[in-house]
């Protein structure tokens, strides 16, 4: 319904991404994707980062009431931390991107970290590869840390 509300009053060339989540209390997250790059989730027992690939269409595209959409599912453990982002935006001298391998990477690397520590230093890199060349477009992260509750 959201994608039919979208068509009907965005111009022909704009659309929008996104993910849907839904975490019950137990920790079993839901999730759906509309075009958007892939979940990351970093899991706490040290496992390889988890790449919730699963893509729909992006939204607003189709003027269509009912579009498929998938949903995939993941078990969280207590400190599991779960990543969106959007496309890697910064690019160095090279005109090379900021990569999810680099990224993925990075965050693998700062798994103990406190995750606003991981996020600020996060930053902090993807400014030091692009140097002084501007994103061309938006720059998002958003970063949580699943706990259970008791």
């Amino acid at each position: 319904q959201l994608n039919a509300l979208l068509a009907n009053c965005t111009p022909d060339d704009k659309f929008m991404t996104g993910i849907f989540l839904r975490i019950s209390p137990d920790g079993l997250l839901t999730m759906t994707n509309a075009g958007h790059p892939p979940l990351l989730i970093l899991p706490a027992d040290g496992t390889n980062t988890v790449v919730m690939e699963s893509r729909g269409m992006a939204m607003g595209i189709m003027d269509q009431e009912l579009i498929p959409y998938t949903e995939n599912f993941y078990q969280l453990q207590a400190g599991d931390k779960i990543f969106l982002h959007t496309d890697p935006e910064y690019i160095n001298r090279d005109n090379q991107p900021f990569e999810k391998k680099i990224l993925i990477t990075f965050l693998e690397q700062n798994r103990p970290s406190d995750l606003k520590k991981v996020l600020n230093d996060l930053q902090q890199k993807q400014e030091e590869f692009a140097k002084d060349n501007p994103a061309s477009d938006d720059l998002t992260i958003v970063g949580f840390q699943f706990e259970k509750s008791s």
